[in-house]
């Protein structure tokens, strides 16, 4: 059972860790705006942090594997996934010719992956009579995805308008 200070705690520390996203995102739309040169080393940094929120994702259904004996091994293997796709995405942005506009498809399989985790977090609630995780938590989750969705969506759209 999850006390209001313990619940409290978590919904500060949540919502706050989308600062960075939205930073990002905002300072992206200002430098693709203005010509600035920063836009694709901000755009990084966004998808740095994605990353590493992805891999925390990935960690959130590690400790569901290990409280809920019954969702067997396969669990461990799909908690693993979040943080192997972030990273795929980091090598994409970093790595594939093409100059900013991989950031574009590197930001969309981190949305791709955020949804499907998120869709995992509830479809796991639903199947067990005792939730995993409390009603406050699904709903919290639902939106600081969101938020990283939509600033990972104005990172790709502003490196996809970079010529």
């Amino acid at each position: 059972m999850v006390t209001d200070s313990k619940q409290s705690t978590a919904l500060l520390l949540g919502y706050t860790g989308v600062a960075p996203f939205i930073a990002c995102a905002l300072y992206v739309a200002w430098f693709t705006a203005t010509g600035g040169y920063f836009a694709a080393h901000v755009a990084f940094v966004g998808l740095a942090y994605g990353a590493v929120i992805l891999s925390f994702v990935g960690a959130l259904h590690w400790a569901y594997a290990l409280h809920r004996i019954e969702l067997g091994s396969g669990a461990f293997v799909r908690s693993i996934i979040p943080a192997f796709i972030a990273w795929v995405s980091l090598c994409i942005a970093l790595l594939v010719p093409g100059g900013f506009g991989v950031h574009a498809f590197a930001a969309a399989l981190m949305i791709a992956s955020f949804i499907a985790h998120l869709r995992a977090d509830y479809a796991l609630n639903r199947a067990f009579k005792e939730a995993i995780v409390p009603s406050w938590f699904l709903k919290m989750r639902l939106h600081l995805s969101a938020v990283a969705c939509l600033s990972l969506t104005v990172i790709a759209v502003c490196a996809l308008a970079v010529k």
